[in-house]
């Protein structure tokens, strides 16, 4: 048995989606090169847990020439859709004289349009000889559920009286250090924790509180044009 395994040195997968993984495998005293080869990722999974996760380490590691354009598109992509996310949102939500359901109704919609009925459409097409499975619905479930209470979370902001203008600053500007400690923890990663980690950390601690300190606020409507108060009746 095993105790100890480093990452994937290199992995094969054939054309009839058999994969093969070859690893250093410590045993005792002695590190030696190993192989692991299943059908599929499902059976690799399966029967090599620490293959798969040395399989699955090194695939994402790994990018293909046209990835290297790709990436920065999509991410140039969502930075524009998340940061007009909440402006237009909060748009539809004064629309609805300040409904605090109704448009979180419409971003369930808007999810549905994009994440279900468009991917149905185009499973057969991309991904033939994938399957779901139990493992991987519970996740991804998990993860559109965090996606749903956020969108919650931002239409509840709005009907308490956030405005965009900071709602969304802070949101996004505490978002990548939660998901930064969720990385570390899901992932062991403590003793990777580095100085400049602490101080980016503090960077955005102080800028939200700039951001919520210092936000223009705008100027209070006065009465309309052409009235008075009313005045006090005589005592």
């Amino acid at each position: 048995r095993a105790d100890q395994h480093a990452g994937a040195r290199t992995t094969q997968e054939a054309d009839d989606g058999s994969i093969t993984v070859e690893m250093e495998v410590k045993e005792k005293d002695k590190t030696e090169p190993k192989s692991f080869a299943a059908a599929n990722e499902s059976e690799l999974e399966e029967k090599f847990p620490a293959a798969y996760e040395a399989y699955k380490k090194y695939k994402s590691s790994k990018m293909a020439p046209r990835d290297y354009a790709l990436v920065p598109l999509f991410i140039a992509m969502t930075a524009i859709c998340w940061g007009a996310y909440g402006p237009v949102l909060h748009k539809g939500q004064v629309a609805m004289l300040g409904s605090r359901l109704r448009p979180l109704i419409c971003v369930g919609l808007a999810y549905f349009i994009i994440g279900v009925l468009v991917p149905m459409a185009l499973l057969g097409a991309l991904e033939p000889d994938q399957a779901f499975n139990t493992k991987g619905v519970l996740w991804s479930l998990a993860g559109g559920a965090a996606g749903a209470f956020g969108a919650l979370g931002v239409i509840m902001a709005f009907n308490f009286g956030g405005k965009p203008i900071y709602v969304m600053p802070l949101v996004f500007g505490c978002a990548p250090v939660i998901n930064s400690f969720v990385e570390i923890v899901s992932q062991d990663l403590y003793a990777q924790i580095s100085p400049l980690f602490y101080a980016g950390l503090i960077i955005v601690i102080v800028g939200a509180v700039i951001v919520l300190v210092f936000a223009p606020r705008g100027t209070p409507h006065g009465p309309p044009a052409g009235t008075t108060p009313a005045a006090s009746p005589a005592k």
